[in-house]
């Protein structure tokens, strides 16, 4: 049992210690006053910083069974155990509050300050004047500070000295007051709302800034935007319209005014009047027709937008999709991609625009964006894109084979129909389209499986490697094709390349190391013992000796124009 700590004279130490410094009792103090690790940890636990302070049955507790006697539990907690609390209250009010901009106190310590207070009901009016004092501090992080724990001590109290502080000179510090006015919330709408008759532009603009982040939104909060998107000022008037698009849906009484905003002679203002109604989404059969027109717009920056905004509608957006085709031509980038990445998210609804999204692949050598995003749009459209895309497997650019191949594989299981196209592939011999199409024919799934095993029996070799790599990434779902892989290597590989050979065996191992998950495969070594002539006919054929334990079975196989010492795969156990 511990030694019992039962003095009242060591608990007014204890109290001195945890009442008088910024930083509470922390461990390293309790430990200083001559208490075990146990008791310091305890009592530490108890009073240290961000404590409450008030003593809980629980605690009081737990100091008992670590040692410390009633007396001692009484002395720093009193009857209410509320003493040690009582005494750090008194002191944070006396001492510490009337200093706030003193420069020994870091920025975060007087927002923890704060926060103490404000627990200790103690965010008296004299409080929150000394906090708006240190708004006008020298030192910028005092500032921050304070505009935070008015903020965090006595929101509706703030709100005025905080829309105050917006109208100084201090970028800083009025960065800090909106942020606050920010985390304030609803509280501080109406003044915001009042701010917007403001004469200066830039309080009109912050207040819009401010109303667009608050959330949930009020019923006051949108008309006050509605009413700002007819601002005198340019810059208000697309903060306004920004501001509506940040709100979202919540806001589509905004969208008779922002298709009348789609007037506006400022560039900015209609681009982020357009981007606000892709966030809203149709709410008006006015709204497709009207970022049709915009599309068309002589501004790249207008039909980037509109673009963008279309897509975020769907298959609402069906409408747009011949103009949005026409636009994969367009001159500039941003635009050609947007409208490729809108097609794709119309889907299925969109599959006119196929031969142009492929025809579009055709450039994409040129333009790696643009055809990343024309294989998004057709993977959008899904099945609708499989036929045309199966024909491109066949196209004479390499570069349009592999585009093909790797949007066949992001369709998925609706693109099964282009297996055999997908295998013929490899016959090509160009190893990004080979693996592409391998990808491809995994991410398909199980379905490929017969036509893989089929191809693991093919004349050409490289085609048995792809195919044992395309089972490879489908994983454990290709556990049933493991005697298929393992006898690929009974072969007869005469006349064939050893490194050929050899290229093929490691992408096998491969294989069966992923398809049986945490199996483990020894390295192969091989020598070729044969000797070609050049008459192949007198090659000398040497064993090949193969040992395959997996927890599907064992297998053996002895063949091949070269010897290797051991597959050994072993499960772990």
């Amino acid at each position: 049992m511990p030694e019992r700590i039962n003095s009242r004279e060591l608990a007014e130490k204890v109290i001195d210690a945890y009442a008088h410094d910024p930083e509470g009792l922390t461990r390293s103090e309790c430990r200083d006053l001559a208490l075990s690790d146990k008791q310091a940890e305890v009592l530490s636990n108890a009073l240290g910083k961000g404590a409450g302070g008030v003593l809980t049955q629980a605690e009081r507790e737990e100091l008992a069974s670590a040692g410390f006697g009633s007396g001692f539990i009484e002395g720093i907690g009193g009857k209410d155990g509320n003493r040690a609390l009582q005494e750090r209250a008194k002191w944070l009010g006396d001492q510490v509050v009337p200093t706030f901009w003193r420069k020994d106190f870091e920025a975060l310590v007087i927002v923890d300050f704060a926060l103490e207070l404000r627990d200790m009901g103690l965010a008296t009016p004299e409080i929150i004047s000394d906090l708006y004092g240190a708004l006008r501090d020298p030192f910028w992080r005092i500032r921050a500070a304070a505009a935070e724990a008015l903020g965090r001590l006595a929101p509706a109290t703030a709100v005025p000295w905080l829309i105050e502080a917006l109208r100084g000179k201090d970028e800083g510090l009025r960065e800090h007051a909106t942020d606050t006015l920010i985390r304030i919330g609803h509280p501080a709408v109406p003044a915001l709302i009042e701010l917007l008759k403001d004469d200066d532009k830039r309080m009109r603009y912050v207040a819009i800034w401010a109303l667009g982040q608050i959330g949930p939104v009020t019923n006051e909060i949108v008309p006050a935007l509605i009413a700002a998107l007819k601002d005198k000022d340019e810059a208000v008037r697309f903060a306004a319209a920004q501001a509506i698009g940040e709100i979202g849906p919540a806001a589509k009484c905004a969208v008779p005014a922002l298709l009348a905003a789609l007037k506006d002679k400022d560039r900015d203002v209609r681009y982020y009047v357009i981007l606000a109604l892709g966030s809203i989404g149709p709410a008006t059969e006015e709204v497709v027709p009207a970022l049709i027109v915009a599309l068309q717009d002589n501004d790249a920056n207008i039909r980037f937008a509109a673009a963008q905004a279309l897509g975020q509608f769907g298959p609402d957006a069906k409408d747009a999709v011949s103009v949005l085709s026409e636009k994969l031509w367009d001159e500039y980038v941003d635009v050609r991609e947007s409208a490729a990445i809108a097609l794709g998210k119309i889907g299925p609804e969109a599959f006119n625009a196929v031969n142009r999204l492929i025809a579009a692949l055709q450039y994409g050598y040129f333009d790696v964006i643009n055809n990343n995003a024309a294989i998004q749009g057709l993977v959008g459209i899904g099945p609708g894109a499989v036929r045309s895309l199966t024909d491109e497997l066949k196209n004479n650019n390499v570069f349009v084979r592999r585009c093909a191949a790797i949007a066949l594989g992001k369709i998925g299981p609706k693109a099964k129909s282009a297996v055999p196209a997908l295998i013929a592939t490899w016959r090509d011999g160009y190893t990004k389209l080979n693996r592409a199409s391998a990808q491809a024919l995994a991410s398909i799934g199980p379905a490929t499986i017969p036509a893989l095993k089929r191809a693991l029996k093919n004349d050409y070799i490289i085609v048995r490697k792809y195919a044992a790599v395309a089972l490879g990434e489908m994983g454990p779902e290709a556990k049933d094709v493991i005697p298929a892989l393992t006898a690929t290597l009974h072969d007869d590989y005469t006349g064939v390349r050893k490194e050929a050979v050899q290229d093929m065996i490691e992408n096998i191992k491969e294989a069966l190391k992923k398809i049986n998950g945490q199996s483990r495969v020894s390295e192969i070594a091989c020598t070729s013992q044969s000797h070609l002539s050049a008459d192949r006919r007198k090659v000398e054929s040497n064993s090949l000796q193969v040992t395959i334990a997996t927890p599907s079975g064992t297998y053996d196989i002895w063949s091949g124009d070269i010897q290797c010492r051991s597959i050994n795969m072993k499960t772990p156990t």
